[in-house]
């Protein structure tokens, strides 16, 4: 069961992917959230049709009406505003991961949602987060990959020094990711 699990996020998370041309997260208005969720659904199912990988199974439907339907929401809830940026985090062992609380933490050439000013209190914040899973951490921490300004600053070296620390200790429950929630 296990490796069907892993199986089936790695195909997702290939498919989340080649729909966002290679970027991982990506960053939306969480009004554009619902748009963007329908057309990677729309993508995953046409692709996977494609390869012959709806197998045996003759219950699982490849038709989309039902996603086409406006009063079906894939939205985000209550708590969130149409304005708020939307961070959309594809966690190769967990799923597609949302959060509307950080985009400054992630200082990348495709977020034009980076903003200086916030960018302090928004990498403390997700490193902070018992609810921002550790890979997702563990990205905000690779200068490599996010060129933060934070990260520059020789006064949050502590940070790199202890960074397991600080996951293990901010994560604890979260630490070992466990998928509960893989779109299909």
């Amino acid at each position: 069961k296990a490796e069907k699990s892993e199986e089936f996020l790695k195909e997702n998370y290939d498919r989340f992917l080649e729909y966002t041309q290679g970027l991982n997260p990506v960053y939306m208005k969480v009004s554009q959230f619902e748009e963007f969720q329908r057309g990677f659904m729309e993508y995953y199912h046409s692709t996977i049709k494609s390869k012959g990988l709806f197998g045996k199974n003759k219950k699982r439907k490849s038709d989309l009406s039902l996603f086409k339907q406006k009063d079906f929401g894939f939205g985000l809830g209550p708590g969130f505003e149409d304005e708020e940026i939307a961070l959309v985090y594809f966690n190769p062992n967990g799923g597609m991961q949302i959060s509307s609380n950080y985009s400054s933490a992630l200082h990348q050439d495709h977020n034009p949602y980076f903003n200086l000013e916030e960018a302090i209190e928004d990498f403390v914040g997700m490193l902070v987060d018992p609810g921002c899973s550790r890979e997702l951490t563990e990205l905000l921490l690779n200068k490599e990959l996010n060129p933060h300004p934070v990260l520059a600053s020789n006064s949050f070296s502590f940070i790199y020094d202890n960074q397991d620390f600080l996951i293990r200790f901010y994560k604890m429950e979260n630490y070992h990711t466990k998928s509960s929630l893989v779109l299909v």
